[in-house]
């Protein structure tokens, strides 16, 4: 497993290792501006609170963790108070705008695109999603204001056969830490060109069932008609199972659409990590480690295909077996770096709908409640934040997702360094 050595932790934040603000001196970390110091933090750095109560932090190299340590120490009664999502009408009042379904291979009336925005206690924007048109281009926009003063802006564009998206995160001090480009652009009906981050992959067969794409002057050939499970499956008493049902056509025809209509890279990746593609009966989605299968219906986008690929990218597959499942984010860092920034989420925040949906990337206590072992609970819930961010950062698709929009935002807002972590991991996998 990666570990992020203390020069990375620099690329992050920003700050040289010996930074620490005069105020930071002087009074100790304030709930505002602690986050903004995690480098100062000298490997054998410790509070006098830390020396006072015996912390395990002096045996920690984690100079996150052992930041948030600080905050739980020094800060138990601070809250942070955000509102619930708002909600308006996209595009205002113009609802002649029509959006290309590439999955189903229609336009989707705009009508039911939604603006979402969230405020803090002071009318500050920290999670915004916004539609926009521009001539003939449909734009998304997202942002973020994470607890720790980072910024994430990400933008969508669809301009008939091209997209675009950009995707930047920038410290509290306006430096960039992660910065990602992506655009596909449909040449005619059977070949498209792709580029992430300035490699170029061109993807042909796309009028058919088997795909070539092209990279480096290397050929990949992918059948998608061989990968397509002719049953479809369903769930019985929180089961899983081969159905009587076949698998008709059309659905088979959205399911080469979840992969036809995905970058050059990720399309390699998809190649590697899974060998089934199956219809579910139902309204719902799984990865299965358990035959690398991916289950998808008419209910759900590219996104959340992309959400179900995370999962089978997170999976270590040189020490996985159907006995016993190993995950990237199972590693220590990454699960202590998560854990303390939950932790800080629980004790400080009062907002029920971020409460809601952080219960799915926290420690899954419904899970608990309904008799998973803790710890595999807390595995599941990492597990799931990785491959949510992996939609996040690798979707260049336009949806009318705006309140599931709320799911990635809160979990980039909420746990900023495991975020980081999680994209140091997806970025070192290409």
């Amino acid at each position: 497993m990666e570990d992020l050595s203390i020069s990375k932790m620099n690329v992050m934040t920003g700050l040289q290792s010996n930074f620490r603000s005069n105020q930071a001196q002087t009074t100790g970390i304030r709930p505002e501006q602690s986050y903004n110091v995690v480098t100062g933090l000298q490997p054998n750095f410790r509070s006098n609170q830390e020396k006072t109560a015996g912390t395990k932090s002096e045996q920690s190299d984690n100079l996150i963790v052992r930041y948030l340590e600080n905050i739980a120490i020094q800060n138990k009664s601070n809250l942070v108070t955000y509102s619930e999502p708002q909600y308006t009408k996209a595009f205002g009042n113009d609802q002649s705008v029509k959006i290309f379904d590439p999955i189903h291979g229609k336009y989707i009336d705009s009508g039911i695109f939604e603006n979402m925005k969230v405020y803090d206690s002071n009318g500050n924007t920290v999670q915004s999603v916004d539609y926009q048109k521009d001539g003939n281009k449909i734009i998304q926009k997202f942002f973020v204001k994470c607890v720790n003063g980072t910024t994430v802006n990400k933008e969508v564009v669809n301009d008939g056969n091209k997209k675009t998206m950009t995707l930047v995160f920038k410290n509290s001090s306006g430096k960039s830490i992660i910065e990602e480009n992506r655009t596909y652009e449909k040449i005619d009906n059977d070949t498209a060109i792709s580029t992430h981050n300035g490699k170029t992959y061109k993807i042909s067969g796309l009028s058919g069932d088997v795909l070539t794409v092209e990279h480096n002057g290397q050929k990949t050939t992918i059948n998608l008609a061989d990968m397509i499970q002719e049953n479809m499956e369903s769930l019985e008493g929180g089961q899983e199972k081969i159905s009587d049902k076949k698998v008709n056509n059309e659905q088979k025809e959205m399911l080469k659409n979840y992969v036809k209509n995905l970058s050059g890279d990720i399309i390699l990746k998809f190649n590697e990590e899974i060998k089934k593609l199956t219809w579910l009966d139902g309204q719902d989605c799984f990865f299965n480690y358990d035959g690398s299968k991916i289950k998808m219906n008419d209910y759900f986008g590219i996104n959340v295909f992309l959400h179900e690929l995370g999962h089978g990218i997170n999976c270590d597959d040189s020490k996985s077996s159907d006995k016993h499942l190993v995950r990237w984010s199972d590693d220590k860092y990454y699960s202590d770096t998560r854990n303390f920034e939950i932790k800080n989420f629980k004790t400080r925040n009062k907002n029920k709908n971020a409460e809601y949906i952080m219960q799915k990337f926290m420690n899954c206590e419904y899970f608990v409640e309904d008799g998973m072992p803790s710890d595999y609970a807390r595995k599941f819930g990492a597990d799931e934040e990785f491959a949510e961010l992996y939609s996040f950062i690798n979707d260049i698709d336009i949806s009318d997702g705006a309140p599931g929009w709320n799911r990635p935002l809160s979990v980039v807002q909420y746990l900023p360094y495991s975020t980081q972590i999680a994209y140091n991991k997806m970025k070192s996998l290409y």
